[in-house]
């Protein structure tokens, strides 16, 4: 005899509890959170819950409650998760993705990255800091001895600033730096 598991519907007080339980985990944009809890919500509705018609609606109140609460606060999530990104050695290219994805708003994203960039030289900086710390170019430990293993290396290592989200000019000025800097 198996018990039947009791399919739970989809209320407003879910949405909220949903949203609280995750914002005690993490932190996280509006655009995010909402990702969030339509996936809940259709969690539950492919177990077989009926979608209630103001589903929406609810969706909306727990984000605004959130907000008017101080838990979700787009502009401070994304300078954090900027500053982070920058801090690890991403460039803005990336940075500006990754927020992007995480549901920020175009004119929020451009306020963010002139903060982090007020002169112009957040990505130069950046990619000095991962080359220094994935000892890139001139930082490596030991320099190839012959020229073919040298031209590898060097093509290798712009791959790794590149998919850091850096310009191929600023990849080579940070690969050609001399080690003293």
């Amino acid at each position: 005899m198996s018990k039947e598991k009791r399919i739970k519907k989809v209320t407003a007080q879910y949405l909220e509890r949903a949203a609280m339980h995750y914002l005690a985990r993490f932190s996280s944009s509006s655009g995010n959170l909402r990702r969030i809890l339509e996936r809940k919500i259709w969690r539950r509705v492919n177990l077989g819950a009926d979608m209630p018609d103001d589903a929406q609606l609810w969706l909306n109140e727990a984000i605004a409650k959130c907000q008017r609460m101080g838990l979700v606060d787009d502009e401070q999530y994304a300078l954090m998760r900027a500053k982070n990104f920058h801090k690890k050695g991403r460039g803005l290219s990336v940075i500006r993705a990754e927020l992007r994805h995480k549901g920020i708003d175009q004119e929020t994203i451009e306020k963010t990255i002139a903060a982090i960039n007020p002169d112009g030289e957040a990505d130069y900086e950046a990619a000095l800091k991962l080359a220094r710390k994935k000892k890139l170019g001139n930082f490596a430990l030991k320099q190839p001895e012959d020229h073919e293993t040298a031209k590898k290396l060097r093509q290798k290592h712009l791959g790794v600033l590149a998919r850091a989200g850096f310009s191929f000019q600023i990849a080579q000025e940070v690969l050609d730096l001399e080690k003293t800097i």
